[in-house]
């Protein structure tokens, strides 16, 4: 899994991220995340996922597709910001793990509090994004032009 220090999982995200506010809900890293213990931590979890992954990726599949650890890495993901739960999907489909997609979608239920967090998580980012490439001020300035030449075109007829 990628390193998950925080500067490198938000670098990782402002390249990745279309969206830049510095206000933006879910936040990239939450508080809880702040602490050195806890930073540590979660660089130990991302390096287990990625040693199970690269000796025994069949183990990791089926770890990953029972109830019970589902439910763990949920609340472990729900809990942190936007840098370390997308970098984990992302390093999930990058590593071909048989059953990626079920995965996700198991991860993403809205069956407990911390299936809803996560899912309302990443709907979030993707509403954003969204609404970001459909306002973006390349394309406002595209609108503008076109308008400006519509308009001198029915004002010549």
């Amino acid at each position: 899994m990628r390193d998950l220090r925080t500067k490198v999982v938000t670098d990782w995200l402002d390249a990745v991220r279309p969206v830049h506010l510095d206000d933006a809900w879910p936040p990239a890293v939450r508080p809880i995340e702040a602490s050195v213990q806890a930073t540590g931590l979660l660089v130990e979890f991302g390096q287990i996922l990625e040693q199970i992954a690269e000796h025994s990726p069949d183990a990791l599949s089926t770890a990953l597709l029972d109830r019970a650890f589902q439910g763990d890495i949920q609340l472990v993901l729900a809990q942190v910001g936007t840098a370390r739960a997308l970098t984990f999907f992302h390093w999930l489909r990058a590593t071909g793990l048989s059953g990626h997609l079920t995965i996700e979608d198991a991860l993403l239920e809205h069956e407990t509090p911390a299936g809803r967090a996560l899912f309302a998580t990443v709907t979030t980012i993707a509403r954003q994004a969204t609404l970001q490439r459909l306002i973006s001020i390349e394309r406002m300035d595209e609108l503008v032009s076109a308008t400006d030449t519509a308009n001198k075109e029915s004002s010549n007829v």
